[in-house]
């Protein structure tokens, strides 16, 4: 199995706050949009923020992003956009090229430690999935 997939899984399991997304075209700086960093759909926020974000204010906290490659990404922002007509989470900061169609899997490791992986096949998606349903 692969290594990646292993460590992936293994984090998962034990702590209690993951999410996974496949890299968007605009997540990855592609598009004609202005958008900034990595789009987190609202079901992610508590990946981010351990408690709720308000319309009407922005929020913003730093974090260390320990990469399954061993590149440690200090002060990587975790951002609530909620002034004006914005409501929406970001991160940014990463130092990390993302390609489209790579699937992220973040996991929360302690308050201001989190780990992240990146498959880039199906193939290694459909795995990651197979062993995270395993015992």
């Amino acid at each position: 199995m692969n290594k990646i997939i292993k460590s992936a899984t293994h984090a998962c399991k034990n702590h209690y706050v993951s999410f996974f997304k496949y890299i968007s075209l605009s997540d990855a700086g592609k598009s004609r949009g202005h958008q900034g960093g990595i789009y987190i759909p609202k079901e992610g926020a508590r990946l981010m923020f351990d408690t709720p974000c308000k319309k009407g204010e922005n929020k913003e906290r730093l974090v260390s992003i320990h990469w399954f490659d061993g590149l440690v990404v200090e002060n990587c922002k975790f951002i609530y956009y909620g002034k004006g007509t914005r409501n929406e989470f970001r991160i940014t900061c990463m130092n990390r090229r993302l390609n489209e169609g790579d699937f992220l899997i973040m996991v929360k490791i302690s308050d201001e430690v989190y780990q992240a992986y990146t498959l880039d096949s199906e193939y290694e998606v459909g795995l990651f999935y197979k062993k995270l349903s395993e015992e």
